[in-house]
């Protein structure tokens, strides 16, 4: 029996089975009257049902039905097979007023489960950024690490979502956290091909040459998969082309064993070392993907030292990196450092509220705050603007950052598997709760070259397979 359960002796099995599909139905008046005719039953958890009625309505969304159920002394930390708290299935589904109403009981906001998962990671995982706001505002402890070691950072990241990598790092999240296997959230971001967040990541001071348990890099990681356009954004950052791993191998080599023939390109063009890699022209000529991946070698241009360095001027230049960079623990600090950011894209502004003249540069930037949190920040607003617009009166508004999606490369895994798993329906009361994301990429159909480790497989639904890239690459 799962903590915070009523014995089932104490409940029949007919009232607690009713019960329960009540709450999942969402059926107010049903619970209301159960509760009143025979108290004991708001905590009873039992038969094919996984949790109580409180997690049943958490899950499903049923504010007014979890609103009931505390005033009835629910457990608000009860825990169900897997560990799993209300909290955790509010968060995990992206239920913001019933995680609000589970805070405001006191639910414990840092709660982990059997896997040392906590609400965050799941709010954070499948994108959910009004729910990860309100456990943050709450205290939610923002460098927890799972049993696999994971932060929500490299849940966030992992996961591709740049909005919640953002506000984590405003909330002091460890851009450089390792979990077991040695990897860094950038490292996660680079081997699904996350552009974007590796951008970010890279932007608040990531580690570009971190090195996971296997000494891979981001950009073994990046060669590996075939995803240039990533590659690109580790070595305008600053990524050693000719680093090598445990084994003694570089990018380039894993690259040209992946036959990635767009990737061995950049790498050559930046000045990465062919010894012993290139093909032999036996061997071209026995093969057309070995002669392709010949006159890869013998085309590329290598670039200038100057074009390098003009190339990396150019990545340090291409964004202001204020919104990464800025750290705010307190939620109207946070709100601040958002209008800050927005009133930093203009050049001028109409008079008025700070807010509306912020939305010149792109929408309201307080959207995602609330209450007094964002009638604090907007009393402020006006004095920061008129300061913001004096500091930056002749500077020419800073262009938007152009972001392409990830390229696939010239071959091996076109879409590589995510390091989470994917439901394959909407969890309903008597399903084991989950930690996977709602979306997931398609799986690696095309066949890993020779001496290559295949790219880990997504782990079923609530399974506790280890969560990290691949290992080396030989």
């Amino acid at each position: 029996m799962a903590s915070g359960q009523a014995r089932t002796e104490e409940v029949s099995e007919e009232v607690g089975y009713a019960f329960l599909t009540a709450a999942v139905a969402g059926n107010e008046t049903a619970i209301a009257a159960a509760v009143d005719s025979e108290p004991s039953v708001v905590n009873y958890g039992g038969g094919s049902f996984d949790g109580t009625a409180l997690h049943a309505a958490a899950r499903n969304g049923h504010k007014n039905v979890v609103v009931v159920l505390l005033h009835a002394h629910a457990t608000v930390d009860a825990k169900n097979s897997d560990g799993s708290t209300p909290l955790h299935l509010a968060a995990y589904k992206g239920h913001n007023e019933v995680a609000d109403v589970l805070l405001s009981a006191n639910a414990a906001v840092g709660a982990r489960d059997s896997t040392d998962w906590t609400p965050l990671h799941s709010a954070v995982g499948n994108g959910y950024k009004k729910v990860a706001h309100a456990l943050l505002r709450a205290g939610a402890p923002v460098g927890a690490q799972n049993s696999d070691g994971w932060t929500p950072l490299h849940s966030a990241a992992g996961n591709g979502h740049k909005g919640l990598v953002d506000v984590l790092l405003r909330a002091r999240a460890a851009v450089n956290a390792h979990d077991l296997g040695g990897s860094t959230p950038l490292h996660l971001a680079v081997y699904i091909g996350h552009k974007e967040v590796a951008d970010a990541l890279l932007r608040a001071q990531a580690a570009v040459d971190a090195r996971n348990a296997d000494g891979l890099t981001p950009l073994h990681l990046a060669a590996f998969n075939g995803h240039k356009e990533v590659a690109d954004v580790l070595l305008r950052a600053g990524a050693a082309v000719d680093a090598v791993d445990d084994d003694n191998r570089t990018a380039l080599r894993v690259a040209a064993k992946s036959k990635h023939l767009d990737v061995v390109r950049l790498l050559l063009e930046w000045r990465a070392v062919p010894h012993a890699i290139r093909p032999s022209l036996a061997l071209a000529g026995q093969s057309t993907t070995y002669k392709q991946l010949r006159d890869a070698f013998d085309d590329t241009v290598p670039k200038t030292k100057q074009q390098l360095e003009s190339a990396r001027a150019a990545w340090l230049a291409a964004a202001d990196a204020t919104n990464t960079n800025v750290v705010a623990a307190h939620p109207t600090d946070q709100a601040l450092v958002a209008l800050q950011a927005a009133c930093d894209n203009f050049v001028a502004a109409p008079d008025g509220e700070a807010n509306e003249a912020a939305s010149h540069a792109g929408g309201d930037p307080l959207e995602d705050f609330e209450g007094a949190t964002r009638e604090a920040a907007i009393g402020h607003g006006g004095d920061k603007a008129n300061e913001l617009r004096n500091r930056t009166a002749s500077r020419p508004p800073i262009p938007p950052a152009t972001d392409l999606p990830p390229s696939a490369g010239g071959g091996g895994c076109a879409t590589p598997p995510p390091p989470f798993a994917s439901p394959s329906s909407v969890p309903t009361a008597t399903a084991t709760a989950s930690h996977a994301p709602l979306s997931a990429g398609a799986g690696c159909s095309a066949a890993t070259p020779a001496g290559l480790p295949a790219p880990p497989t997504a782990p079923a639904a609530g399974s506790t397979a280890p969560r990290q890239p691949p290992a080396a690459a030989s």
